[in-house]
């Protein structure tokens, strides 16, 4: 696990060190997306920052207001890592922002020492930076701390959070990298920590689900680190299509693994071809390719995918697609298709689906999403079949007090294998919350969540103290969160 932990972040910075010498190069000309960097740039106005503990109300993908107003249009690729968005707040200046959380929960079950309610803090810090120099734009947003027991109801864990874009522009050519890693005591799905990162000037890396590690399933908490790098080339054709071509590697490692939780990494590459129909609308094709392997279990997944996709966008306003078509997937050992244990089935032909929904309103705004196909298994299964849906709606309550409630739903069913899963087993995850915030002064503000999450299997399962076919938990939190002033450099 250290050894490729450090193979992983190796490999990110040396393709990542192209992009930060590229920023020392001057460019010739300003790209159409971006604006160029001016030579005073105390005349452009700096995004707002957007809190990490946001990310529960509207999941981070709403632009932060800026001192002009203005938004860039969404320019990703519809075929793209990444899902479309509304857009994002306009400047030409170079900043970086501290900020800091303290956070004290109370919570029913704490999938670690105690099924009764227990209670612990939170401390977190962080900064958010953005780097605009010539044809490169890089964001970065990094946050760590810890949650302490204050009952001994639960372990002492570590947090941290790091998501990283940089895009290269050169003529025709865009060329993006993108690394998001979280370090969590459990599933990321809904994570009811008060914890979710939003990058500079309230942006998101949106990354698509069937590109990132599954991780649906409430086990005992214990460290877990997942990870996704994914480096995309866009070139355009002609003024209405373009191509896409994206590759990456992914993982999620569970630290002191245990015989029932299956360490695993996926190894991606897809491609696509763009069509813009209108100014606002989009269509593509795309093939993508996810090796699935495990540490501790001999079974490989071999899927393949062709999806259709449509997509409208309206700046500022409304971020829509849907994707639909075939999943072809391999086993390098047949899978169970009878509840007799008889394994023959080497391959399946399921069917894929994904989609996104943001719809910004004058003092609300709504925001959805969705996928279906062959997923890892969350650490707990070798293989599933995979439903994800997360919704949320926040809004504008008064003139200071802001709410949002949350939600989503997950299911995996498992690919069993000989020796190892049953037939059919499967294990339903749904949560649920909501939360209000409210400002004191520029630089402070508090706010108060509640969340429950459930779980239901058909078979027995143990998370923390709990075993047995269900699991359910309250979270109560109330956390303060101060952001410092942005600084040029």
């Amino acid at each position: 696990m250290v050894h490729r932990t450090r193979y992983i972040l190796a490999t990110f910075f040396l393709v990542a060190l192209p992009g930060v010498r590229a920023q020392q190069q001057p460019a010739q000309q300003p790209s159409q997306q971006q604006p160029a960097q001016t030579q005073d740039q105390s005349a452009a106005p700096i995004p707002a920052y957007h809190s990490p503990l946001a990310s529960q109300a509207d999941n981070g993908e709403n632009p932060a207001p800026t001192d002009s107003g203005d938004v860039v249009p969404n320019d990703r690729a519809l075929s793209g890592a990444q899902n479309l968005s509304l857009g994002s707040p306009e400047t030409s200046r170079s900043y970086w922002q501290p900020h800091a959380d303290v956070i004290a929960t109370a919570n029913t079950n704490a999938f670690g020492g105690t099924s009764g309610w227990t209670t612990y803090s939170s401390l977190l810090g962080g900064v958010d930076i953005h780097k605009i120099e010539g044809r490169s734009d890089t964001t970065l947003g990094v946050v760590g701390g810890a949650i302490l027991s204050n009952d001994g109801g639960t372990s002492n864990h570590a947090l941290s959070e790091v998501a990283f874009a940089e895009r290269l522009t050169v003529r025709r050519f865009k060329f993006s990298f993108l690394d998001n890693m979280d370090y969590l005591p459990q599933a990321g799905l809904g994570y009811g920590g008060g914890f979710g990162l939003g990058l500079p000037g309230g942006g998101s890396l949106g990354l698509q689900p069937g590109l990132t590690p599954t991780d649906g399933i409430l086990t005992t908490q214990s460290g877990r680190i997942d990870n996704s790098f994914l480096a995309e080339s866009d070139v355009s054709l002609t003024r209405r299509s373009s191509l896409t071509l994206l590759g990456g590697y992914s993982l999620l490692d569970y630290l002191g693994n245990s015989v029932s939780q299956l360490n695993f990494h996926t190894i991606t590459g897809q491609a696509g071809y763009n069509r813009k129909l209108s100014a606002k609308d989009n269509v593509a094709v795309f093939y993508r390719f996810t090796a699935i392997r495990y540490n501790s279990v001999n079974q490989s997944i071999n899927d393949n995918v062709v999806n259709v996709s449509y997509g409208r966008s309206v700046t500022g306003r409304l971020a829509f697609q849907l994707a639909a078509g075939p999943d072809y997937t391999t086993f390098s050992i047949p899978v169970l298709t009878s509840s007799t244990g008889t394994a023959t089935s080497s391959s399946q032909l399921n069917w894929s689906a994904s989609g996104s929904l943001t719809y910004q309103l004058r003092r609300a705004s709504i925001a959805a999403s969705y996928f279906h196909g062959v997923g890892a298994g969350s650490g707990v299964l070798a293989g599933s079949v995979t439903d994800t849906l997360t919704a949320n709606f926040s809004r504008q309550l008064t003139r200071t007090v802001s709410g949002g409630i949350s939600g989503g739903y997950a299911r995996n069913r498992a690919l069993a294998i000989p020796g190892y899963g049953i037939f059919n087993e499967s294990y339903d995850y749904t949560f649920a919350g909501a939360n209000v915030s409210h400002p004191f002064g520029r630089r402070l503000s508090m706010y108060v969540s509640y969340q429950a999450q459930y779980q239901f299997a058909n078979v027995s399962f143990c998370a923390g103290v709990t075993c047995g076919t269900s699991v359910l938990a309250h979270i109560i939190s109330v956390g303060l969160h101060w952001q410092g002033r942005p600084m040029l450099f």
